[in-house]
């Protein structure tokens, strides 16, 4: 297994290990104003208030699915109507300085995957 920081690879097929604190919160006014940023960012058009509240709100969602169900591939920001097309990247960008590991894998379908504390502990003996 590679140890990286942040989101760098030069394969199509590579899945992130991230680890996220257990007080991390999504819905927190930090992570609100981030995700405001980003989103600013990545628009290539000017947008109403109220898309920018539905397009937080819906990367606030899949972030908590990140850390309920452990992890997360491209395909599953893609389901929610309320996110945009970057909003998988608006998320590894958020998410960069949590990456403890690549694993490069044998499927197209790039994942992000949340490792636990104890987990965390055993990858750095």
């Amino acid at each position: 297994m590679k140890t990286r920081h942040g989101f760098v690879s030069n394969s199509s097929s590579t899945s992130f290990v991230l680890y996220i604190p257990k007080n991390f919160d999504p819905n927190s006014e930090e992570m609100v104003c981030a995700i405001n940023e980003k989103i600013d960012d990545h628009s290539s058009q000017e947008l109403e208030s109220s898309e920018i509240t539905d397009i937080n709100l819906g990367i606030r969602l899949v972030l908590q699915k990140l850390i309920d169900e452990k992890s997360l591939s491209y395909e599953d920001c893609n389901e929610d109507e309320n996110l945009n097309c970057s909003s998988y990247e608006i998320i590894q960008e958020l998410l960069e300085n949590n990456v403890v590991a690549e694993l490069e894998t044998e499927s197209d379908r790039d994942q992000l995957i949340v490792i636990d504390n104890d987990k965390l502990m055993e990858l750095q003996k």
